[in-house]
């Protein structure tokens, strides 16, 4: 293996691929990935594939499609769309699987791509990783008869109309929501809008380097939302990070009230209270830190 491949196989993680654009990840690296990935899917089988906001999403985007292409994947673009949403459209519509073109939290100049399984989730060490770099590494890639399509869909309605089925709001909740510049951009203001709240959005339009800020849910990074909330007198604020993977809760009062496994803990315990079903142990909170990748 020469140092270039060995320095390559290193982006692989334990969720995700990762790096620098123009060190790290080139379009050549992304074509490569794409027959990697093809070859895991299948020959045949229809990929989704998406990205978030970042300068550098859509020309590696492109050199992923190439790859899946060539080893006979068919792909099926939603252009901008959020991690988890693209994940749900995957098992919903019941997708072969799906990548996301996107380095999460990262800041601007990073990138890279989030495998997707069928069944919605992500190609994690344990279901599936080990096997994508043991094919990237050998470059046993498939031989396509035939090269794959690509079509182009719009699924931020079917995907709205799914979760709002399955959601409902009991009043009419005044919500900020600072979607930082990031893949929510679209689909969150008007979820909570169609859901009845009334939305303020802040740092709401496709910001590539999201303003030089690290596009996080860390109450470091959520000053302007506090302040917003205070001043609009909502009842609470909800910012996304760059692909939105994430989620970060204000209070009333403006004061962060965390991310990550402390809000499902949260949620978990009012579920369960409503249920009859007696309150959460304390032994069941996760620490706030490991809820970071």
């Amino acid at each position: 293996m020469t140092c270039m491949e060995q320095a390559q196989n290193n982006l692989f993680r334990a969720y995700d691929i990762r790096g620098v654009y123009g060190r790290d990840l080139t379009i050549s690296f992304a074509e490569k990935l794409g027959k990697t990935l093809g070859t895991f899917f299948g020959e045949g089988k229809a990929v989704v594939v998406a990205r978030d906001t970042r300068e550098s999403g859509e020309i590696l985007k492109n050199g992923l499609t190439n790859g899946l292409t060539s080893v006979g994947c068919n792909v099926v673009d939603l252009g901008i769309f959020p991690t988890a949403s693209t994940a749900l459209v995957v098992l919903e519509k019941h997708f072969d699987g799906g990548v996301v073109v996107s380095a999460s939290h990262n800041t601007a100049e990073w990138n890279g791509f989030i495998p997707i399984n069928s069944d919605g989730l992500i190609c994690s060490e344990g279901f599936g990783m080990e096997k994508i770099k043991m094919i990237f590494s050998n470059q046993e890639f498939t031989e396509a008869v035939t090269i794959g399509k690509v079509t182009e869909l719009d699924a931020t309605n079917a995907y709205l109309n799914l979760i709002l089925g399955k959601a409902k709001v009991g009043k009419r909740f005044r919500v900020v929501l600072d979607v930082r510049g990031g893949a929510t951009y679209l689909v969150a203001p008007t979820a909570f809008s169609r859901a009845g709240c009334e939305v303020t959005t802040i740092n709401d339009r496709i910001d590539g380097r999201f303003n030089g800020q690290k596009p996080d849910v860390t109450e470091e990074c959520l000053t302007e939302l506090k302040k917003a909330v205070v001043e609009q007198k909502a009842d609470v604020g909800i910012a996304f990070d760059a692909d939105g993977d994430r989620a970060a809760f204000v209070d009333s009062k403006g004061r962060y009230c965390g991310s990550g496994n402390v809000t499902i803990a949260l949620f978990s315990e009012s579920y369960l209270q409503k249920k009859g079903t007696r309150k959460l142990s304390s032994m069941c909170v996760v620490h706030p830190s490991s809820a970071s990748l």
